[in-house]
């Protein structure tokens, strides 16, 4: 009998079946990719005050957000970064045997000096998918108490299933989810440091979401995806608002 970890690489397995499969595949490692320009600078609180402010916001303001500051973000979240001794780029991030296997997307619908879109957000934002593919953007997701109409963009983490099973195996699928975590995490933490509202949502439509993004990797399936966007209540506040919706 499969194991409960075997039975989820399988169900994303059999999610991506239908994804299109190019005839060469690459690592997404860094050491392939141009570096980018780093944003540490922006990214002035320090580690204690982001864990204690880090919180899940499921309310955003129409404000939107910069370019800028969503820029910050993803670097903070995936970005290359230089290393003083290994002359290849590593990533904010730990991936197994440095595979790097998620490619992050982005779905920018109210941020300030990007048109709407969907964008790669590997390295850099490049714009690849009208944002009308996933619009309404309510019908991504199975969890509802999520405010999606105001929020700024949504993080979308696509990783190649195949690219690292092809060398750990059934492992393979546990580190992927690994990374994605990481990654994951990252986000929240340069939220807080920005003051910028971000929720997790593992409640997504994997047939849908897969279908209509997917086809940028080979076997390529939606890991997690977070939804991010400005605040202007005061955090008090949002605490409590935040409460009425669970």
């Amino acid at each position: 009998m499969a194991s409960l970890s075997e039975k989820a690489a399988i169900f994303h397995a059999e999610c991506s079946r239908e994804v299109k499969r190019p005839k060469t595949r690459t690592s997404l490692a860094p050491s392939r990719v141009r570096k980018t320009r780093s944003r540490a600078t922006n990214l002035t609180a320090s580690l204690g005050e982001c864990l204690e402010r880090r919180e899940s916001s499921r309310i955003f303001s129409t404000h939107g957000l910069t370019s800028g500051t969503l820029r910050t973000i993803l670097w903070a979240a995936y970005g290359s970064t230089a290393h003083p001794v290994n002359p290849f780029l590593k990533r904010t991030v730990s991936s197994a045997g440095a595979l790097y296997g998620i490619h992050p997307l982005v779905a920018a619908a109210n941020v300030n000096g990007l048109p709407q879109g969907i964008y790669s957000a590997l390295d850099g934002l490049r714009y690849i998918l009208p944002l009308s593919l996933i619009s309404p953007i309510e019908r991504c997701f199975r969890t509802k108490h999520v405010d999606y109409a105001n929020a700024a963009a949504i993080v979308f983490l696509v990783g190649s299933i195949t690219l690292l099973s092809e060398t750990y195996g059934s492992r393979g699928y546990r580190y992927l989810l690994i990374e994605a975590g990481q990654i994951s995490q990252n986000i929240a933490l340069a939220c807080a440091a920005t003051d910028i509202g971000c929720v997790s949502v593992g409640g997504f439509d994997d047939v849908f979401v897969n279908s209509q993004l997917c086809s940028v990797e080979n076997g390529a399936v939606v890991i997690h995806c977070l939804a991010i966007g400005s605040r202007d209540a005061p955090r008090e506040e949002l605490i409590v608002r935040n409460a009425e919706q669970i």
